[in-house]
């Protein structure tokens, strides 16, 4: 750009390969929230003349005017904070003079300067502010019309609802991060591996991510579970990703929430991504903290509190034990949450099955590997910690399911090998659902209430509880 040119710009905006380094943008490993209010914190007066006139969260847009301090050189000036394909939050600028006559290169000044304010105000280090020219270019929509028109989005960022400017959603990325995808133990499969960027996706093309967050009421007389489920599938064309979430109580089930849509191809596939009325906060260590719906169902929430315990086992995935509190149009109840993480490799049928049951002092996790019929078993008795690494389940009674052309346990009896542990459920209620499928038997998925008795060590606790049973 020559000099005559740059000064007599009336319009200018951040491209990744402008050869003007203050319009290339910014694009962060700080988390979009962060980011966010940090913007709006510099758009709504911590800039000389700046003063917004319109912002939108939802679609990650604000829209200032600013004055100069000496001339009259008016400007309307949106920015725009994303998250790019791969997860990063993306900061653009288009800046339009409102006077007559040249810029006088006044609004490339202006973004310069917005961007080093931004800077000192995220505090940023080392490594924080990535090269954009490695993720490619930018397509920015005129801002008035986004905004007029709300469904517009991004096809890899996230929505903020205002209820979070204190909380980072997820998708914020750090740079101390595992190079593989991580369990959600330490919550760091919300996380993305910058590292990860350099691996051939191919070699996981097939694999199937699922996380599943279940909250279990604690009560002995009330029965409430809250049942979420991410499945994304890294495809060649892109992430095929999947949501569902069901509300059980007093033994009526409702699948609240199903959607399914495709994202750009990412070098982190397992990253959750909520849509529509879901949402999702993490706190600053990028582990969840909670989990919201509106709509339909009004104020359904569930808290995620202290961690109590963490059971892994490569051939099952990882489990989060949790305290927790669900809220239901303002009514609270406690309990806990199961954080389960699994990996499911191209060739896998998926039909996992694993429950989490409660009684007096007791907390135990059952888990199948992907089709087998021997569990492995975690439990907190009175605080102590138990394991048990086979555990023999069969389905002692079964009924049809039609609609699946297929037969589905309804009674359950476990046993491990030294006689430590085993009990027996029966269902309270259930959701059954037939997924797509290319033969006359269909894939299923269900969700129970259950309930029995468990004996560990000759001791005999009623229990209740969740179980998730698949079956393709």
């Amino acid at each position: 750009m020559t000099i005559w040119k740059g000064l007599a710009l009336q319009e200018v905006r951040t491209s990744v390969d402008s050869d003007d380094p203050r319009l290339t943008g910014r694009t962060y490993t700080i988390p979009f929230a962060t980011v966010w209010q940090a913007a709006i914190a510099l758009t709504g007066g911590r800039l000389h003349g700046w003063r917004i006139a319109r912002a939108d969260d939802e679609i990650g847009i604000i829209m200032a005017d600013v004055k100069g301090p000496l001339l009259p050189l008016e400007a309307s000036v949106s920015v725009y904070v994303t998250l790019d394909a791969n997860a990063q939050t993306r900061v653009d600028v288009w800046a339009r003079g409102l006077h007559g006559g040249w810029g006088l290169g006044v609004h490339q000044r202006r973004v310069g300067s917005f961007f080093a304010a931004l800077d000192r105000l995220l505090n940023v280090e080392p490594g924080q502010i990535l090269d954009p020219r490695l993720f490619g270019p930018t397509d920015l929509p005129d801002p008035v019309e986004a905004v007029e028109q709300p469904g517009w989005r991004s096809a890899s960022r996230r929505i903020v609802p205002p209820a979070m400017v204190a909380a980072l959603l997820l998708g914020g990325c750090s740079e101390n991060v595992p190079e593989t995808a991580p369990p959600a133990g330490s919550g760091e499969s919300v996380r993305a591996p910058l590292a990860a960027r350099g691996l051939a996706r191919e070699s996981a093309t097939g694999a199937t991510y699922l996380r599943t967050v279940v909250f279990v009421d604690a009560a002995s007389d009330t029965t409430m579970f809250v049942p979420w489920e991410f499945e994304n599938r890294d495809e060649a064309d892109g992430i095929h990703r999947v949501v569902r979430a069901w509300l059980g109580r007093g033994t009526q089930w409702s699948l609240f929430m199903e959607d399914a849509w495709v994202t750009q191809p990412s070098r982190a596939p397992w990253r959750v991504f909520p849509r529509g009325a879901a949402r999702m906060v993490v706190g600053r260590d990028d582990a969840p903290r909670e989990l919201y719906y509106q709509e339909g169902i009004r104020d359904l929430s569930v808290r995620f509190g202290e961690a109590a315990a963490e059971w892994s086992d490569p051939r099952v995935g990882t489990f989060r034990l949790l305290s927790a509190t669900a809220s239901l149009s303002g009514v609270e109840s406690e309990g806990w949450i199961v954080d389960a993480s699994t990996v499911y490799p191209a060739d896998s049928d998926h039909a996992a099955e694993w429950a989490v049951l409660v009684g007096t002092d007791l907390q135990l996790l059952l888990a199948a590997p992907d089709g087998a019929r021997t569990h492995r078993a975690w439990a907190r008795l009175s605080a102590e910690d138990l394991s048990w690494p086979s555990v023999a389940i069969t389905w002692a009674e079964t009924r049809s399911f039609e609609r699946a052309r297929r037969d589905i346990p309804v009674l359950w009896r476990f046993e491990s090998p030294d006689g430590g542990l085993s009990g027996e459920l029966r269902p309270v209620s259930a959701h059954h659902r037939t997924l797509d499928g290319s033969g006359p038997v269909l894939p299923v998925l269900a969700v129970y209430e259950v309930h029995g008795h468990v004996l560990v060590n000759d001791s005999r606790v009623a229990v209740k509880g969740f179980l998730r049973h698949a079956q393709r």
